[in-house]
């Protein structure tokens, strides 16, 4: 168990041995950078985060005795996807981008469980909002709707900050880097274009 940041907890298993003989799912991730090249010019963003996300995905029969895992209560297998497992990520986004395909790229981006709805004016936006929401629907997810905004002006996303003015980053992130005393050998200059540029 870990706790996350919103002090809740995770349940998580250890599977790098079944990680190491899993034959890995190349899909590919959407680069940050493309996402938030098309939100630059929009005025109006919503934001929603899929409610336990991985658990909304299935097993398939033939693997849900890969996912045994033991505790003090007995012998458990995954029904649903678990966090752990080396091909989670590419399969969640394979499907979330299956699930919002006519939308995607047009009026909505997704990053795994993480959506923006963007537009350039309010009309367009709760259209948006309502392709985006029935297509959730259709496919049985649900949000988490202490994480989702809607229809704001400025919005983070992915670690920046979308407003008409176009991506800013996030001041909390510019806040630690300031803090960061001078550098003072190669090594250090190394370190910190590491941590910004990571």
């Amino acid at each position: 168990m870990i706790r996350k940041p919103d002090g809740s907890i995770r349940f998580c298993i250890d599977y790098r041995k079944l990680n190491d003989v899993t034959i890995k799912d190349r899909y590919p991730m959407p680069r940050v950078d493309d996402l938030l090249d098309v939100l630059g010019k929009s005025k109006y963003f919503s934001t929603m985060d899929v409610a336990s996300g991985y658990w909304n995905v299935r097993m398939e029969e033939k693997s849900i005795e890969k996912t045994a895992f033991m505790c003090k209560f007995g012998l458990y297998e995954w029904l649903v996807m678990p966090f752990g497992l080396c091909n989670a990520v590419p399969q969640f986004e394979r499907l979330m981008e299956d699930v919002l395909r006519d939308q995607l790229w047009k009026s909505c981006l997704v990053y795994l469980d993480d959506f923006i709805v963007f537009s350039q004016d309010f009309a367009t936006h709760i259209s948006r909002l309502r392709e985006v929401l029935s297509c959730l629907q259709a496919a049985g997810f649900k949000l988490k709707m202490s994480k989702c905004k809607w229809g704001k002006t400025s919005v983070a996303f992915l670690g920046d900050i979308g407003n008409p003015a176009g991506i800013l980053p996030n001041p909390e992130k510019v806040k630690s880097v300031l803090k960061i005393r001078p550098l003072r050998n190669v090594a250090e200059v190394r370190a910190f274009l590491g941590l910004v540029w990571g």
